[in-house]
């Protein structure tokens, strides 16, 4: 009888079978201690190569600031005004991708030398054809070149307030003044701005209330100078904008004196029409005093108030003071 065709007694060729198992068996005892030799000296050889990687790429960002130094002042000049017109461009398609180009801009403002901010100003007092919007981030780059250096920044607290008081200046570029004179030249923001808040220079053309306002209190958050007298000037004068009022009332709300406390509730029943502004004179007295005075003084506002959304607004307000809502 022939024997069965089985598997069992299917010939073993040559490398297969026994001798496959066997290689098998013999190379996964043996591959073990080779994959932990490589392990070990992966693990050891890691650290040098990431040593390696951080000197070089400090070394390269050094070599970076160092080329850029000495790329010719009229090419860095040419090359921050062609990447905020990028960035410009770029804001039709994608705000991330105008936001990322700005900061490229401004990224190249941080690593060059003073006089780049120097060769902006001069551009922009020699210009007035390029796009107001490029105008106020042409500034902001040169106030990030320029701060750096005392000198520096002596002239670019010039410059800023020449701008501020420029009537022929644009009002965009005059805002941005503001601001910029209070983040990089705080004395002298306190020095300039300060007046211009008050209410017998209002007649006169100057930047937006809320931009010199917000310059100031930057440039006092920064020296510690005290705010209370001058917003207290601010909330009640009716000529102010609602804006820089709205700015003053809850800059005013931590502050919780006698004549802050008293504004605020003259402003929430003002006849000036600005429901908006006498909302937050509410919220900002809500803030200074006690739940019970707060409970009290709003009730006796509400019943004697003419505006029915103002009314209503005010039912709401103690309905919450109250824990019903």
């Amino acid at each position: 009888m022939p024997p069965s065709s089985t598997a069992d007694s299917a010939p073993i060729r040559p490398g297969h079978g026994a001798d496959r198992s066997s290689r098998g068996s013999g190379s996964t005892r043996g591959r073990a201690p080779r994959r932990v030799l490589a392990l070990a000296l992966l693990g050891a050889a890691f650290p040098l190569a990431l040593a390696g990687c951080d000197g070089a790429a400090s070394a390269d960002r050094g070599a970076t600031r160092e080329a850029y130094s000495n790329v010719p002042l009229q090419r860095q000049l040419q090359d921050m005004i062609d990447a905020l017109a990028e960035a410009d461009a770029a804001a039709g398609v994608s705000f991330d991708s105008w936001v990322d180009g700005v900061r490229a801009a401004f990224a190249r403002a941080d690593r060059s030398s003073p006089d780049l901010g120097r060769a902006i100003i001069a551009l922009l007092d020699e210009r007035d054809d390029l796009d107001p919007g490029i105008r106020s981030r042409l500034i902001e780059a040169a106030a990030r070149s320029m701060a750096k250096d005392e000198e520096a920044r002596g002239e670019l607290g010039l410059a800023l307030t020449e701008r501020i008081e420029n009537y022929s200046s644009a009002l965009g570029e005059r805002n941005k003044a503001c601001e910029l004179l209070g983040a990089y030249c705080p004395q002298t923001a306190i020095a300039v701005l300060g007046p211009l808040l008050l209410p017998d220079r209002r007649g006169t053309t100057l930047p937006d209330s809320e931009f010199i306002l917000a310059g100031y209190l930057t440039a006092a958050k920064t020296l510690g100078t005290d705010t209370h007298d001058i917003l207290c000037a601010i909330a009640v004068e009716a000529r102010m904008d609602g804006r820089t009022r709205t700015i003053a009332l809850r800059e005013l709300a931590p502050q919780a004196t006698p004549r802050s406390i008293a504004i605020f509730e003259n402003v929430m029943v003002e006849s000036t029409g600005d429901a908006y502004l006498r909302r937050v004179a509410v919220q900002s007295y809500i803030a200074a005093v006690p739940k019970e005075r707060a409970l009290e003084h709003l009730t006796r506002t509400r019943d004697r108030e003419a505006d029915m959304n103002m009314q209503g607004y005010l039912e709401d307000v103690l309905a919450t003071l109250r824990g019903e809502r």
